[in-house]
Parts: structure tokens; C-alpha cells; sequence
């Protein structure tokens, strides 16, 4: 790896839902393999991570749809390929319920920016790895969700009978979510 200061790799927005952004991570590569660089603080305009998590999925396995009030969501592929599915949760931003699609694989290594209230759900078709950091610690009344196959707010149509927690099982529908989410919306 190159000694001095590192430039920062670009920070691409996404195109449908604001707040959202990836990063393409740094390769160095020499004869003996690669080296990515995962994470910097100085690459990002917001909070740093407080807490990393490996997120280690089965084959047909879905996480979500969560939304998260407080803390901001980066996600890193590390094995495996993983479908994230993302909704504007926010009814004060200009891209109120509208939708976005990523494929996370670590042959592209990127960063994804998920920030408070934006809904997001993982699907791993094959099985995958994340690495998964968060801005603030653990904590459940900071992680509601929504089901994954409500019709009004249908993120992963393609997917069909996956493997879910329990908790995301009994998850509430969309239009429920919305009520809960109601009384925070000028706080995202």
C-alpha cells in the first residue's frame, strides 16, 4: 500500500432516494492478492461507526424490511452476493417512498450508506457475509420494521418463500409502520 495520504474514493449518491450513498472502496492489488481498504471516518460526511456486526446469512434467507429512527446504517459485502432492497421511509424528504435496488458482491467492494429512516431488507439468494456498522449501539426500540410481502410497499417481488426471524415474520404491515413512525419524522 502506498505511504503519504490516501484521496478519498468517491462518494457516489444514490439516484432515487437522498441520504443514500455508496462508496467504492480502495483496492491495492500486488502479486501476492489484494488489499482493500473497508472503512476510513475521513471518507464520510456523517457520524462514524460505534459498533461493527458480521451478519452471516443462509441461502434464500431475508433480512427485514427494518427502519431505523437514530442510528445510520453502513453495510459491506464480504462473501457472497446480497440484494438490498431500500425505501424512503421520511415523509419530510423529496424522495418520500420511492425505491432503490443494490447488489452487494465483494468482487465490487462498496460501502452503503443507509441513513436514519430509510427502510432497507437484505436477501441473500445463495447465502452471504456482511459486515454491517451502525452509529449507535444496539438498541430494539431504535429497529422497527414492516413485512416483507405487504402488496403497499413490496421491495423483493422476485423473491418467493424465504427464510425469515420470527420477529420479521410477525413484522407489521407498511401502513402500520407508517402510524408508528409518525410522531419521529422531524427528527430524521
Amino acid at each position: 500500500m502506498a505511504e503519504g495520504p490516501v484521496a478519498a474514493p468517491p462518494i457516489v449518491a444514490c439516484e432515487t432516494i437522498e441520504g443514500v450513498f455508496s462508496v467504492a472502496l480502495p483496492s491495492h492489488s500486488d502479486p501476492r492478492g489484494e488489499l482493500v481498504e473497508m472503512f476510513r471516518a475521513s471518507w464520510l460526511p456523517t457520524a462514524p461507526p460505534r459498533q461493527w456486526n458480521l451478519v452471516r446469512s443462509l441461502a434464500n434467507t431475508l433480512r427485514g424490511i427494518h427502519v431505523h429512527l437514530r442510528h445510520t446504517d453502513y453495510v459491506l459485502p464480504l462473501d457472497g452476493s446480497t440484494l438490498v432492497g431500500l425505501k424512503d421511509l421520511r415523509r419530510d424528504s423529496r424522495t418520500y417512498l420511492k425505491d432503490a435496488h443494490y447488489r452487494l458482491e465483494p468482487s465490487r467492494p462498496l460501502l452503503l450508506h443507509i441513513p436514519p429512516g430509510v427502510g432497507h431488507g437484505f436477501y441473500a439468494p445463495d447465502g452471504s457475509l456482511l459486515g454491517i456498522a451502525v452509529t449507535r449501539y444496539f438498541d430494539p426500540e431504535d429497529d422497527l420494521g414492516y413485512r416483507w410481502d405487504d402488496p403497499a410497499a413490496l421491495l423483493f417481488p422476485d423473491v418467493r418463500s424465504p427464510i425469515l426471524s420470527e420477529r420479521d415474520a410477525r413484522a407489521p404491515d407498511f401502513h402500520e409502520l407508517l402510524a408508528r413512525l409518525e410522531p419521529h419524522q422531524h427528527g430524521f
